[in-house]
Formats: structure tokens, C-alpha cells, sequence
């Protein structure tokens, strides 16, 4: 005769979905990147419209521009050295990951919590280029909803700024 062997699966426990912002960051936290979706994909269009480039033009931008970037918190390094404390910001946007650092004491002291893991942040730096490629220097923060709501957008999404469209095609 022929036996069949009945293999009994284990019950697995019905638990509540992981929230979105959840799971995008638990994602990260797997990958090293968004897979599907990005926190910031649903910003776009206010963004654009509020003058916010996207980390894909960073390496177009002159010595001495001024650029403000959106993206989420990936990483966060806090140092001291001879010449007081700075930090070193690595965010993510739906175009790609950047870093960023901030030498200014009294920026990283008022927006240390801002500056955590996961946050969503827009930033205006001053971009630095020499021999070694682009710098970013960090000379303002605001959470992302707060530059949202704080900031008047403009009729037209400003050229070079961050475009869903744009993102579809790569």
C-alpha cells in the first residue's frame, strides 16, 4: 500500500498588521533601502513646489550653492572633537541615500531628537565641492511636515526638484 505522511504545520498567531511607517522602517532596517515605497513618496509633489531638490542632483550643484533636501533619517553619528561637537547625517530619499554633516553645536543641540533614526527631515545645505567630490553642510533642519505646512508652494514645481514621474522611469 502506499503510506502518506501527513505533515502538521504549527499554528501561526494572528497579530494586527505593522502601521506603514512601520513597516517601511523595518524594511530599511532589513535592506539598507526602501523596497516598494518610500516614507516620502506621498511629499513629493509639495516638496517641488517648495523649491526641494532631490539627492539625484546633488553632484550637478556648484561650490557654494545653497540646496534644500528632504528625506528620512538612515543613519545619525555624533562626535566630539578638538573643535567642539558635530554630526553626521545620512538620509534617504526615493532617489538614493546621501550624507550630509552639520558642524554647527547649537543646530545639533536644538534638533537632536529631530535628527533620530526614521525621521523625516528637509535640510538646507551648503554644498562644498573640492577634489574628494560634494559636500553637504548642513545649515538649517525642519521636520518634514513642519516645512510643509510652514512654507508657501508655488504654482510650479521648481526644475530639478523632486518628481514622482521622475522616480517612475528609473
Amino acid at each position: 500500500g502506499v503510506s502518506q505522511i501527513i505533515e502538521e504545520k504549527p499554528a501561526l498567531k494572528q497579530v494586527a498588521d505593522w502601521e506603514v511607517d512601520k513597516k517601511l522602517q523595518e524594511e530599511f532596517k532589513a535592506f539598507g533601502f526602501f523596497l516598494n515605497q518610500h516614507p516620502i513618496d506621498n511629499f513629493l509633489e509639495a516638496l517641488g513646489k517648495r523649491g526641494v531638490i532631490s539627492s539625484e542632483n546633488i553632484e550637478e550643484l556648484n561650490d557654494g550653492n545653497i540646496v534644500k533636501l528632504a528625506g528620512v533619517v538612515a543613519y545619525n553619528k555624533h562626535k566630539s572633537g578638538p573643535k567642539g561637537r558635530y554630526a553626521y547625517l545620512t538620509l534617504s530619499d526615493p532617489f538614493g541615500i546621501y550624507e550630509t554633516a552639520i558642524f554647527d553645536e547649537g543646530l545639533i543641540t536644538i534638533h537632536r531628537d529631530a535628527m533620530g533614526d526614521g525621521n523625516s527631515l528637509v535640510v538646507e545645505c551648503l554644498v562644498k565641492k573640492d577634489q574628494g567630490g560634494s559636500r553637504l553642510l548642513v545649515k538649517s533642519i525642519e521636520k518634514l511636515e513642519d516645512f510643509i505646512k510652514h512654507n508657501h508652494p508655488k504654482k510650479e514645481i521648481y526644475k530639478d526638484s523632486l518628481k514622482k514621474e521622475d522616480k517612475d522611469i528609473l
